[in-house]
């Protein structure tokens, strides 16, 4: 976690500008939750975490803003 980059502040920003509390959030490949926590003030209905390593998953599950954790990539989503 301290070793990985944050976000740019510009970028969070720019994100929480455009979306006054959404109903759903998805982190798609969450990892460690860094971006979660930082979406976590724009008070999403739902904060969904997407993540194909247990490892990782396990560690989300310490996150409280996150509502529901998946397995799963990018690459098992069905888009056509």
């Amino acid at each position: 976690e301290q070793a990985r980059p944050s976000y740019p502040t510009e970028a969070i920003d720019l994100i929480k500008s455009l979306y006054n509390k959404p109903n759903r959030i998805i982190d798609l490949g969450a990892g460690t939750g860094k971006l979660t926590r930082l979406l976590g003030p724009i008070n999403a209905q739902e904060i969904i975490a997407i993540e194909p390593v247990s490892k990782m998953r396990e560690n989300l599950k310490n996150i409280p803003l996150i509502t529901k954790i998946i397995d799963g990539a990018a690459d098992q989503i069905p888009f056509e």
